[in-house]
């Protein structure tokens, strides 16, 4: 069950905030609110005591059930006062030197005090009623014992490990190597196991990684594999991750020759459970394939993978549970996830300077840490991006912990239950039946994904979902096999939504209703492969944080208006060939009747790559962000030719990554006064490579200072230090 008592918090942190306690006050519900916090207080004080006595008691479950529901259903009465207020702000800028009354624009504020002001009233009446009931179960008042102290971060774990990753476990380590180089007295056993086990986060893969890579092991062992098993196999799937993992024909010959033909001291290194099996399968006890499943019920694994989980901070405990919508061994990359994350709300920190994408990225890598993710690997190193999975084991954990929620929809599914308000048109076989009658009851689901996969789902069926689903905050269209005549006109009533991606066919989204989604955090254009312009009032999402238009071959040019988004802080184009990032910037937006020079988007991270129109970086880009910019890429742009002389006003940079431009010859003259700059990347660009070249080439001065310079591939040492 996703965490009540995150639920809680969020729901007091936000009616404590400046912003929603001036609205409730206009609504005339003060009292209501104070003791509406007042009870949200009290209740908060048992829940973590709920949480852990709910297995072995379905009443505490229903209760802690109907508890959730309501901070949903108050989350969701709290999101129009959240719009109402985004929509004031937008009214005041556009309406400077007008009467008060146009604050309101169209809308009827009598109508609005009142009707909001009746909601709060029922929503803290409902909670009175929860409350009461808490007495029946003698629920004990406990504290957020991951509060008390502070962790230290812990480092993701990687497809390789060194010793000086991995403190304090030099005896394990050593007494592993003793087992695996014994060898065998008994005769009749020629393959022997050593497991490691222990409770998830205590590092048992990682101890394993780094006796898999020790020189010892890589000298005794004729023969050395590394595959990853999850519970949920038979012995088929074991041999053909194995022989999947041996293509050389030499290396097989040797696997059947230690293993199947029974060379004494062969070894198998095992981290779970699954080392029982694997023991049986070495001794020849294995006589037909028989799968060993993962039951939703105390045995096995299960009670040790729901103790990994009890033991994460409530606010962890749902990021784990959100990733329940995905399907098995879904690709994750590190940005949309935390993207997804921030569009939920799970992403809180006492810290208010702190960034909610840099508080998502320590989320991560906590949960990597505890080995909740693996099959890590990298890419974007600019941006420090990097890809991963969920381990199936860890899958179905989320999916137990989240099921009355959380809702993939597959050909079996017969209906879907008024408690889940997270769904995914995900299932390979989805597509082969008719969901409409499926679509009765979607007002309170806050997720929809639709599936690469549904093939055959119709405009009409998406226009249905959304037309149904008013409090959506994910809204995910561009993983889609279908490519949309056009977006949904109900789009416009999204209000909530935070999170939308979007594939289409149209030509323009001038008319597209995406102006009126005011809290979008997150847009993503991908796939549009028609798109010609976008719309022209785009500085109305005035809290949008992340721009990404990825494979929009037509797309001419962006809206003047872009200048004025400012909150925008990550802007990423790519494979956008027509794309003229110059064009009308010097026009001002619809609107744009008033002073904008506090408004210019204050940029910390921007991705350009494979733009074939740009020759140098526009200035529009650049103004506002001098002191935010961290992380400027340029990627396969063939005909980008100079770095922009402004780039020693940027005085946060700390990476510039540029790559595959072949025509950027030479680094600006005042390169050497970029001090903040960390990490330089260089390459694909023969011309710069070697004027950048240690320690006689032209621009190497201008590049001595930074810590460290990739050029070619190559780490160059900018120091003996």
């Amino acid at each position: 069950m996703v965490e009540s008592y995150f639920q809680i918090e969020k729901l007091l942190e936000k009616l404590g905030s400046s912003a929603y306690e001036e609205l409730l006050l206009f609504c005339g519900v003060k009292n209501d609110l104070q003791k509406l916090k007042e009870t949200l207080t009290t209740v908060k004080s048992v829940v973590l005591d709920a949480e852990e006595k709910q297995i072995h008691n379905h009443r505490l479950r229903d209760w802690l059930g109907k508890l959730k529901d309501a901070c949903y259903d108050a989350e969701d009465v709290l999101d129009e006062f959240e719009v109402e207020d985004l929509r004031r702000q937008v009214m005041k800028q556009r309406s400077i030197g007008r009467k008060f009354h146009n604050f309101f624009g169209s809308s009827n504020p009598i109508a609005f005090r009142f009707r909001m002001g009746h909601q709060i009233k029922k929503i803290r009446e409902r909670f009175d009623e929860i409350a009461k009931l808490r007495g029946e179960f003698n629920l004990i008042e406990r504290l957020d014992d991951h509060r008390r102290v502070v962790h230290k971060e812990r480092e993701p774990t990687h497809s390789f490990v060194l010793s000086s990753d991995i403190i304090g476990r030099d005896k394990d380590r050593e007494k592993i190597i003793e087992l695996l180089m014994q060898t065998s007295d008994s005769e009749s056993e020629t393959v022997s196991v050593v497991p490691i086990v222990g409770l998830g986060g205590l590092g048992k893969t990682a101890l394993a990684k780094l006796v898999y890579n020790d020189q010892r092991v890589e000298e005794h062992f004729e023969l050395k594999i590394w595959i990853c098993v999850s519970e949920d196999f038979d012995e088929r799937q074991i041999m053909t991750k194995i022989i999947k993992s041996i293509t050389d024909p030499e290396a097989w010959r040797k696997l059947k020759s230690l293993l199947l033909g029974g060379a004494n001291g062969s070894k198998i290194l095992v981290t779970t459970l699954a080392g029982r099996l694997l023991q049986s399968w070495a001794r020849g006890e294995v006589l037909l394939a028989t799968t060993y499943k993962l039951e939703q019920k105390e045995s096995g694994i299960l009670p040790i993978l729901r103790l990994s989980y009890y033991q994460l901070p409530p606010h962890l405990k749902q990021c784990v549970a959100y990733c329940s919508i995905f399907p098995k061994d879904y690709p994750f990359d590190s940005f949309s996830l935390v993207q997804f994350w921030m569009a939920h709300g799970l992403l809180q920190s006492h810290n208010k300077n702190e960034e909610l994408e840099d508080i998502g990225m320590r989320y991560l890598k906590e949960l990597l840490s505890r080995s909740f993710f693996h099959d890590l690997t990298f890419g974007m190193l600019g941006m420090g991006m990097f890809f991963f999975k969920m381990h199936d084991l860890m899958h179905d954990l989320a999916l137990l912990v989240a099921k009355d929620e959380f809702l993939v929809v597959n050909s079996d599914c017969q209906s879907i239950p008024k408690r889940v308000r997270h769904l995914s048109f995900a299932a390979a076989n989805a597509s082969r039946k008719d969901f409409s009658s499926l679509l009765s009851d979607l007002g309170r689901v806050r997720t929809i994904v639709f599936s690469t996969d549904d093939e055959k789902i119709s405009q009409s069926f998406v226009e249905s979902c959304i037309s149904k689903s008013q409090f959506l905050r994910v809204l995910n269209l561009s993983e889609s096999a279908i490519e949309l005549e056009e977006l949904p006109k109900d789009i416009r009533h999204l209000t909530s939504l935070r999170a939308f991606a979007l594939t289409t066919k149209q030509k323009s989204l001038q008319e597209s209703g995406i102006r009126s989604l005011g809290s979008l955090r997150c847009l993503t254009i991908s796939g549009c492969g028609d798109l010609e312009h976008l719309f022209e009032e785009i500085d109305q999402l005035r809290v949008l944080r992340t721009l990404s238009i990825v494979c929009c071959p037509r797309l001419i040019s962006l809206p003047p208006a872009i200048k004025y988004l400012s909150s925008l802080e990550t802007l990423f184009l790519y494979k956008c060939e027509s794309l003229d990032l110059n064009i009308n910037m010097e026009m001002e937006g619809e609107g744009s009747n008033h002073d904008r020079k506090n408004t210019r988007p204050h940029l910390r991270r921007v991705v350009i790559g494979e733009i074939t129109q740009l020759l140098e970086l526009p200035q529009w880009l650049l103004q506002g962000s001098t002191d935010t910019l961290q992380n400027l890429l340029i990627i396969d742009c063939p005909n980008f030719m100079a770095l922009p002389r402004s780039l020693k006003d940027l005085e946060a940079l700390e990476t510039l990554f540029i790559l595959g431009c072949p025509k950027l010859s030479s680094l600006s003259e005042d390169m050497h006064h970029v001090t903040t700059l960390k990490s330089l990347t260089i390459g694909g660009c023969p011309a710069l490579s070697e004027r950048c070249k240690r320690p006689t080439g032209e621009d190497w001065p201008k590049i001595a200072h930074i810590p460290q310079v990739n050029l070619d591939g190559e780490m160059i040492k900018s120091s003996d230090n």
